[in-house]
Parts: C-alpha cells; structure tokens; sequence
C-alpha cells in the first residue's frame, strides 16, 4: 500500500554506455543527474541504471541513486524494476544506507514511477512502501 509521498525529481541523462554481453540479451547503463524535493526539503541527486531487453518488448532493470538533501543530509537508494512501454520504468527499492540524520528510511521500502523523455530528460515520484 503506499504511504507518504517522500519526494519527485527532474533532470537529464549524462552517459550511455554498453556493457559486456554477460546475459541472455545485452544490457545497456545510463548515468543521470536531476534535482528536487525529498522529504519536504531541497535535493540534488545522481544516479545510473542498467537495462536489459525481454521477450515480448519489456525490459528489466537495477539502478541506484545518491540524494543530498539541503541540509547536507544523504541517502543511498537501489531499486529493481520493470518496464512495459519505452518511457516509464516501476521500481521497488530501498535505502541501505543514510546519513544519521535519515535513518528511519532504512527500515522503509519505497516504490518509484521514473519517466523517460527521447530527448534524455526524466522526472520520477517516489512513495513509501507499507
């Protein structure tokens, strides 16, 4: 069920890269970097993923993301997700690691509705997971 809303971000991819073909279908990493609000306060973040291509068209992926919020607090998130269509991915993750400051969001998980633009932009929602 979700819970409180923790924060939303835009910004823009900054690398593509292929990566060696160790798997059923080749996988490709992006890197990004974005800014905007986590926990009700101002955020800068980076972060990468890698997909890999399904049967059928979906595509399957893990990524992870460093947010620095206003007050110099960080939190490391990780998450697996799905996708169907080219510009949306649904991912669940968590938070194994935080600054003291955020530490109650290590024993949350959270669920993610990151959104793709062709020209490279992205924005994403994130909720708690109860």
């Amino acid at each position: 069920m979700l819970g409180e809303k923790l924060g939303e971000a835009l910004g823009r991819s900054t690398g593509t890269r292929l990566l060696p073909f160790e798997w059923e279908a080749p996988r490709i990493e992006k890197s990004f970097e974005g800014e905007g609000t986590f926990l009700g306060q101002k955020m800068t973040l980076i972060g990468s993923y890698w997909e890999t291509f399904r049967d059928g068209g979906g595509k399957f992926g893990e990524g992870r993301m460093l947010l620095q919020l206003a007050d110099g607090e960080i939190a490391y998130f990780r998450a697996t997700g799905v996708s169907g269509r080219p510009d949306r991915y649904s991912a669940f993750g968590d938070f194994p690691w935080t600054s003291p400051g955020l530490a109650r969001l290590k024993a949350m998980g959270a669920v993610l509705e990151y959104d793709m633009s062709p020209d490279g932009s992205y924005s994403w929602r994130m909720w708690e997971w109860r």
